[in-house]
């Protein structure tokens, strides 16, 4: 795959079906490209592992935006220099934490507890913590967090 850009302002194209420009087009013409993203058909945009990301709410579904089946906590986010902040069109939701989690009880549903990571739009609020964490219910990471769709389906067989 090949990508030009070009700008000009001649009088005529000759000069560009040539192999440079000359008297009759006017040079230099300064021109600033930014934020080009390249896609083939299929193919996934790559995860904005290099990039800096400033992150805020929780996103109404565990699978918004970005967020995958895999996430555990789906939040707003944007590029840490972007001027424009969540105005941005680079603002989204991704995901923040894509742990494999546990989950137990629901969480009650009232103002003690904090359910901040369930978004608003969960079915499921509940108990959870990281698989791997042997203190499971006391565990520093135990938390309310939405249960996934694919963790609450029911099959028979």
């Amino acid at each position: 795959m090949s990508f030009v850009v070009s700008s000009w302002r001649p009088r005529s194209a000759s000069w560009l079906q040539g192999d440079r420009c000359d008297e009759k087009c006017v040079w230099p013409v300064n021109s600033v490209y930014s934020n080009i993203e390249f896609w083939t058909y299929g193919a996934t945009p790559s995860k904005m592992d290099d990039v800096e990301i400033d992150w805020y709410r929780t996103c109404s579904h565990l699978q918004s935006g970005e967020c995958g089946k895999d996430c555990a906590w789906c939040r707003y986010s944007v590029p840490s220099d972007e001027p424009l902040g969540l105005q941005s069109d680079w603002a989204r939701c991704r995901c923040y934490d894509d742990r494999p989690m546990r989950y137990a009880n629901p969480c009650p549903n009232n103002e003690d507890t904090d359910r901040s990571r369930c978004g608003s739009n969960c079915e499921f609020c509940n108990m959870s913590w990281p698989a791997d964490d042997t203190a499971m219910w006391f565990s520093s990471e135990a938390e309310c967090r939405c249960v996934p769709k694919d963790r609450y389906k029911i099959e028979f067989g």
